[in-house]
C-alpha cells in the first residue's frame, strides 16, 4: 500500500497582463503579457495504491493471481484565457488598440477559481502462469481485468442535451479484458551453437492520462463562461490592459466551450505482437537477432466538433465550415477509432565481452499511422490541432508524429589492461531519422474557426493560384527540401521528415581497486563530434514558424487562391529552415568520481 501527494502550481511569473499577438507581415509575430494558459492553473492529486499478489508453484507451473488498484481524487484548476487573450493584425492596429480576435474565459460560479473536483477508481485483477513445458519451451500466459469507476458525475446541462442530443453528466463506464501470450523455444539445447524463438500476443492498454476526461468536469457550460472572438482582418474589438475589467459583450462572440464524452466511449487499447530469432553466429563470438513487432489499434481516441457543420467548399475542393449554434464556440466530443497501426522490424549484433572488448550493432526501421496522437491536455486542442485536409471531423489516418523511420545505432568497448584494474573506452553512435512534420495553410482555409490546422494544397501549376511575395517556383522550391510534393493536391499529414540526427558519447574510466570496494574516475562526453565540428551532432526539427509557408485568401474576381508566402518560402531567406535543440545541439562534458561497494 502506497499513498501520493502532488500538488502542481503553475501560474503568471511576471505582473498579470493580457496575453498579446501582434502579426507582423511575413508570417513572424510579438508574442507578449501573461501565457493564456499559466493564468490559472493547478493540479492536485492524492493517490492510494493498494496491490497484492499470490504467487505459488506446482510442478511445471507458477501460478499469480492479484489485484493493483489505485484511488485518485484529483483537484484541478484550469481557466485559460482569465486575463484576457487578443490577436492584432498589425503594429498599427495595435496601436489604436483594435484586436481582431479576442478570448476571454472566466468563473460563473460564487468561486473565482472554480476546480473540477472529482474521485476515480482504478481496479485491476488480473491471473497468470509461467509453465515450463519442457527443458526447451516456456509459456507464459493470463488475463487482466482493468475496471475505472468515475463515482462522481460532471454537472447536467439541459440546454446542451436538447441541441445536441448529449448529456454533459456522462462519464466512461469502460471494462477492459487483456488476455496475453507469450512462448520462448530453444532450437538447440544440445548444440554448440544456441539459438531461440520467442514472441507473444495479447491486448494491452495503459493508464489513461486522467486530463482528458477532466475536461468534461470543467467544461459543462455551467462552471465556466467562454466568450471568443474568432480572428477576421474587419474585426475592430476594443483591448483592455486591465486583466480583472476584460469585457463580456463583444458583439456576437461565441460562448461557452463544452466538452462531452461518448456514453460509449472505452479506454485506448491495441493489438500487440512480436516474433523474435537469436542465434550464436559461431565466430568471434557473435550473437545475431532479428525482431519483427507489430500492433493494431483496437480503440484509440477521436475527437468530433458537433457544433461544426460543412456549408460550402474552398477552391482546392475541401469543405467550408460555419458553427450551428452561435451560442456555443466548439462542442467537442470525446470518442474512439479503430483505425490506427505500427509495425517496427529490428536487427542487432553483439559481440560477447571477451578479450577486453565489446561491440554492437543495430538497425531498425518503424512505421506508425494514428487518427490522433492525442499530444494536448486540452479537448479542444486535440480536435482542432490535428491536422486536417478538410473536415476536421473525419480527420484520415496517417503517419504519426512518433512514427520512428530509420534507426542505426553502434557502440563498443575496449578495457586497457593498464594501471592496477585496468582504464575503460567506450562510444555509442546514433544516427536517427528526422521527425515527421507537414505543411500547413496559415491561414483559415476551411472555416472551422482555427488558423494553422489546415494541410496545404500545393497548387498543380503558376496558372492555378496567385502568388505575392515570391513566385510560384520560389514556394516549390521551399516545399521540396525534405518533402514528396504532389502538385494539385493536399499534402499528406506528416508527409515531410526533418533531417537526419547524428551523435556520438563517449566515456573513459578508470578504476583503482580499494579492498573489495572500487574507485572509478570517470569523464562523459556527450556529442562528441559537435566538439570538433559545431556544423555537426546538431538535433533540428521543423518547428511552427516554419510549417506555415503561406497565408491564403480568395481573389474575388476569379476565386482562385491568393497565397502570399510567408518569410521561409521567400526568395533571400538567410534564416534558419529548422528549429534547433540548443542544449542537445551542444557537446556536453563531465568529470566524475563514483565509488562503489563490494566488488
Amino acid at each position: 500500500m502506497s499513498y501520493q501527494r502532488v500538488r502542481d502550481r503553475r501560474g503568471p511569473q511576471t505582473a498579470p497582463f493580457p496575453q498579446v499577438t501582434i502579426d507582423l507581415e511575413g508570417g513572424e509575430d510579438i508574442r507578449f503579457g501573461t501565457e493564456q494558459f499559466s493564468t490559472a492553473n493547478r493540479l492536485d492529486q492524492d493517490i492510494l495504491e493498494i496491490h497484492n499478489d499470490l504467487t505459488w508453484v506446482r510442478g511445471r507451473h507458477q501460478f499469480t493471481i492479484g489485484t493493483h488498484n489505485e484511488l485518485f481524487r484529483f483537484d484541478n484548476l484550469f481557466i485559460r484565457d482569465n486575463f484576457g487573450v487578443y490577436e492584432f493584425a498589425s503594429p498599427e492596429l495595435f496601436a489604436q488598440g483594435l484586436a481582431q480576435s479576442y478570448s476571454y474565459s472566466f468563473s460563473r460560479t460564487a468561486d473565482p477559481r472554480q476546480a473540477a473536483e472529482f474521485w476515480v477508481y482504478q481496479l485491476g485483477f488480473y491471473a497468470g502462469d509461467q509453465w515450463r513445458v519442457r527443458d526447451d519451451l516456456s509459456l507464459t500466459y493470463g488475463i487482466r481485468l482493468d475496471a475505472p469507476i468515475f463515482p462522481d458525475p460532471p454537472s447536467p446541462n439541459p440546454l446542451v442535451e436538447s441541441l445536441y442530443g448529449r448529456g454533459t453528466d456522462v462519464v466512461p463506464r469502460t471494462r477492459n479484458w487483456s488476455p496475453r501470450m507469450g512462448f520462448n523455444y530453444d532450437l538447440s539445447p544440445q548444440a554448440r551453437n544456441r539459438q531461440q524463438v520467442r514472441g507473444g500476443l495479447g491486448l494491452f492498454h495503459g493508464r489513461t492520462p486522467y486530463v482528458w476526461l477532466s475536461n468534461q468536469y470543467s467544461n459543462t457550460g455551467n462552471e465556466f463562461q467562454r466568450i471568443r472572438v474568432f480572428f477576421d482582418p474587419a474585426n475592430r474589438i476594443p483591448f483592455s490592459p486591465d486583466p480583472t475589467a476584460q469585457p463580456t459583450d463583444i458583439g456576437s462572440a461565441s460562448t461557452n466551450e463544452i466538452n462531452l464524452v461518448d456514453p460509449d466511449y472505452r479506454f485506448p487499447q491495441l493489438l500487440r505482437g512480436n516474433l523474435a530469432y537469436d542465434r550464436e553466429l559461431g565466430f568471434f563470438d557473435l550473437v545475431g537477432s532479428v525482431e519483427l513487432l507489430f500492433s493494431k489499434t483496437v480503440r484509440d481516441i477521436d475527437y468530433r466538433n458537433l457544433n461544426l457543420v460543412a456549408t460550402g467548399a474552398a477552391p482546392d475542393g475541401r469543405p467550408t465550415h460555419s458553427r450551428l449554434h452561435r451560442d456555443f464556440s466548439n462542442v467537442v466530443l470525446l470518442t474512439n477509432t479503430n483505425r490506427g497501426s505500427s509495425w517496427t522490424v529490428a536487427t542487432k549484433l553483439d559481440k560477447r565481452f571477451r578479450d577486453n572488448w565489446f561491440l554492437s550493432g543495430s538497425y531498425l526501421y518503424g512505421e506508425s499511422r494514428t487518427v490522433n496522437d492525442g499530444g494536448s491536455s486540452q479537448a479542444t486542442s486535440n480536435w482542432r490541432y490535428n491536422y486536417t485536409d478538410g473536415n476536421p471531423n473525419a480527420v484520415p489516418l496517417a503517419v504519426s508524429d512518433f512514427s520512428p523511420g530509420h534507426r542505426v545505432n553502434l557502440s563498443g568497448s575496449y578495457r586497457i589492461p593498464a594501471g592496477p584494474d585496468g582504464i575503460t573506452l567506450s562510444t555509442i553512435y546514433s544516427a536517427q531519422q528526422g521527425r515527421p512534420y507537414s505543411y500547413l495553410d496559415g491561414s483559415d482555409s476551411n472555416g472551422d474557426g482555427t488558423r494553422g490546422n489546415d494541410l496545404l494544397y500545393v497548387p498543380r501549376d503558376a496558372g492555378e493560384v496567385v502568388v505575392t511575395n515570391g513566385t510560384f517556383d520560389d514556394l516549390m522550391r521551399f516545399l521540396s527540401a525534405g518533402c514528396n510534393v504532389t502538385p494539385g493536391a493536399i499534402l499528406p499529414r506528416n508527409s515531410c521528415r526533418g533531417p537526419w540526427i547524428h551523435t556520438l558519447d563517449f566515456h573513459l574510466g578508470v578504476d583503482v581497486p580499494i579492498g573489495r570496494n572500487e574507485l572509478e574516475f570517470f569523464l562523459d562526453v556527450q556529442n562528441l563530434v559537435n566538439a570538433f565540428d559545431a556544423r555537426n551532432g546538431l538535433l533540428e526539427f521543423a518547428f511552427f514558424q516554419n510549417l506555415q509557408p503561406v497565408r491564403s485568401s480568395i481573389d474575388p474576381a476569379t476565386g482562385r487562391y491568393v497565397y502570399s508566402l510567408n518569410s521561409p518560402a521567400r526568395p533571400g531567406f538567410t534564416g534558419d529552415r529548422y528549429a534547433r535543440d540548443d542544449l542537445r545541439s551542444r557537446w556536453q562534458a563531465q568529470l566524475g568520481v563514483r565509488y562503489s561497494y563490494g566488488r
